[in-house]
């Protein structure tokens, strides 16, 4: 009865009055409302079901359900303890403040375009709110309660200021687009935050630990103040800088193409917490700590370390190619805990270099060829003036040809060769090498120190027992050191040595001149184990390539030269490695949710997560993932003659 005479009562109303009536709906109502009202409140254990376009001059309040199928326009809306529900296209459009206040809104469909969407300018959370399955357009977001983001469905995008006074939550890793300020003022740290960030020169402030960070394009440019933890990915084009005593917690997982870190000011510090490999792109930091056992983190540039590197556990900062720069070379500059795990830097290539080296000041680097093979050293200034030292070039040679004097040993001797180049002229440098997987391949009591001077070496200390430890004593810091038995192999200096890569073959260039020796060019698919594949004879010019086209059955390709001189002693240069580029890479279209292999060739695709387990396998050439929970996989695709692999982050 209440209904029919509500609808009498809205007939009788010319449309001019009607456009300022305020309209009360205290039951479960499906009346028909015409296009302009002033105001409209749905009380309490009510209901309307809207499927039409409407706009409200005044205010929308919401204490009880409002089915929203159609279009809404108002100047403020208030959902009090009420819940807003859609099961079709709709949108509500508030001109200025959307407020929610022990609040729900969900969806009765699972189709993209059906579910409750929201656009505002400011948006208010002042009671416990659940926003499940839902699109929310607003410049600022203000959260003084908490806000929970559940059902995945539905874009949140902030284009000013996302302002954090209580608690947001995303329990299923739902993302959030952010165009400007991110801002925690509380004292609870938000967790499981994916932010997708397209703002420039934006700012985070207050603490957060966030579950993934996607730095979307090269003009994202954020500035964290505070604290940050990142737990799975830290991925983009974009740069995250650091104030002065920030500090960012990487637990990410990270690639070749992760963001770039400005990371110079005073007093911050980054910290990278995950296990396997894991890459840094950076030109300066001022603290970096590694923490994590069996992790590798491997710089993606040229790295300036401008206080303090902290290795803990076994951990590992690989130069990979890069010139790695302490600025102060204290004794302090490199710091391990007392754990006896292995950790260190390693240097296979790149180049480590030591700046403002003060007298007497004794500097210890841990430095390995790999993870499992330690070649350290430690170097004390004994000139008056500041000085700086590199060291350009590691070697570890193992021959694989004679006998030693062990009847269970077939190896003729091991060596480690470092090169300087300092303008020291007195110093006591410390060679030291602790072999774990070589100790039984030389005879330690032939070891012994030597420093190679006019192409000729020369012994410094007689030969010793210590293997571990060998000290040159007082010495000028230039040129090769040795350690390892008197059959010593010289190293072939090279003004340049790399690889590129033309048409999917590896390509090998260098440069050496005055030589008259021929050379022989090994490859390895471990970095350890090399085989001949070609030999190039000497040329006037002294420039040399050579392009590599053996059969490569592995994604990683180790590469050196050898010499042999008249005198029959044998030289090897530094060695080169590159990643093989792939020729049938995949795709993945994220609007449609399929994973695209590019080829017809017969093939299988097999999806595992950041665990190892097979999550699906395909012969496919598109392969659907919606059913997919977002995180890092990677795919791995096995076709008749290879096998390759490529990361995915969903």
């Amino acid at each position: 009865m209440k209904q029919i005479f509500y609808t009498i009562i809205l007939v009788l109303m010319s449309f001019d009055t009607f456009c300022q009536t305020d309209l009360h709906i205290y039951d479960d109502s499906e009346i028909d409302i015409p296009e302009t009202i002033r105001k409209l409140t749905i009380e309490k254990n009510a209901s309307l079901h809207l499927t039409s376009t409407l706009t409200i001059s005044d205010s929308l309040i919401v204490y009880g359900t409002l089915y929203n199928d159609g279009i809404i326009t108002v100047q403020n809306c208030m959902v009090d303890g009420g819940c807003i529900r859609s099961g079709k296209p709709n949108k509500l459009t508030v001109n200025e403040n959307l407020t929610f206040k022990q609040a729900t809104t969900t969806s009765n469909d699972t189709i993209q375009s059906h579910i409750v969407s929201f656009s505002a300018q400011n948006t208010y959370v002042e009671g416990h709110t659940n926003m499940e399955s839902g699109y929310l357009e607003t410049q600022n977001l203000i959260i003084n309660d908490t806000l929970e983001f559940t059902g995945k469905l539905g874009v949140k995008t902030v284009y000013e200021n996302l302002i954090v006074n209580h608690v947001l939550l995303c329990t299923q890793n739902e993302s959030i687009k952010i165009y400007g300020n991110v801002i925690n003022n509380s004292t609870i740290v938000n967790e499981n935050l994916n932010l997708e960030l397209y703002g420039n020169n934006k700012e985070i402030h207050g603490k957060f630990s966030f579950y993934r960070i996607d730095l979307e394009n090269d003009t994202t440019f954020y500035t964290n103040f505070d604290s940050i933890a990142i737990k799975e990915t830290f991925s983009g084009k974009g740069v995250l800088q650091q104030a002065p005593n920030a500090y960012l917690k990487i637990n990410a997982q990270t690639t070749t193409r992760s963001p770039k870190i400005i990371a110079d000011a005073v007093g911050n510090t980054l910290e990278y917490s995950r296990g396997g490999t894991q890459y840094l792109t950076t030109n300066k930091c001022y603290n970096l700590i590694l923490t994590k056992n069996n992790a590798t983190l491997c710089l993606n540039e040229d790295c300036n370390i401008l206080n303090q590197l902290t290795l803990h556990n076994k951990s590992f900062l690989d130069c990979n190619q890069q010139e790695l720069t302490f600025s102060n070379a204290t004794n302090e500059c490199i710091r391990t805990d007392n754990n006896k795990n292995a950790k260190g830097i390693i240097l296979s290539a790149g180049t480590i270099q030591f700046d403002n080296f003060h007298q007497t000041n004794e500097i210890h680097v841990p430095l390995y060829f790999d993870v499992n093979t330690y070649a350290g050293f430690s170097i004390t200034n004994l000139d008056s003036q500041h000085a700086t030292f590199t060291l350009d070039s590691l070697f570890n040679i193992v021959t694989h040809h004679g006998d030693s004097s062990s009847d269970t040993v077939h190896y003729e001797f091991v060596n480690a060769t470092w090169h300087f180049t300092s303008d020291i002229t007195k110093a006591i440098l410390q060679l030291e090498w602790e072999p774990q997987n070589e100790l039984e391949l030389f005879d330690s009591e032939f070891c012994s120190v030597y420093h190679s001077k006019n192409k000729r070496w020369i012994s410094v200390e007689p030969p010793t027992t210590k293997a571990i430890q060998n000290a040159t004593g007082e010495t000028a810091l230039n040129g090769y050191f040795t350690v390892g038995n008197t059959q010593i192999i010289l190293p072939i200096e090279l003004e340049y040595f790399t690889i590129s890569f033309h048409e999917n073959r590896p390509s090998l260039q260098w440069k050496q001149l005055h030589n008259n020796l021929p050379y022989t060019i090994e490859k390895s698919y471990n970095g350890t184990d090399f085989f001949p594949i070609a030999t190039i004879q000497p040329n006037t010019n002294g420039l040399y390539s050579h392009t590599d086209i053996t059969e490569n059955h592995s994604l990683t390709l180790y590469y050196r030269l050898r010499q042999t001189t008249l005198e029959n002693e044998t030289l090897y240069s530094n060695i080169i490695y590159s990643f093989v580029p792939q020729t049938k890479p995949l795709s993945f279209d994220r609007n449609s949710k399929v994973l695209i292999y590019n080829d017809l060739n017969k093939h299988s695709i097999e999806i595992y997560d950041s665990d190892g387990t097979k999550m699906l396998q395909s012969t496919k050439n598109a392969v659907p993932i919606a059913t997919l929970p977002h995180g890092t996989y990677i795919i791995v695709v096995k076709t008749e003659d290879k096998t390759f692999q490529q990361k995915m982050i969903w």
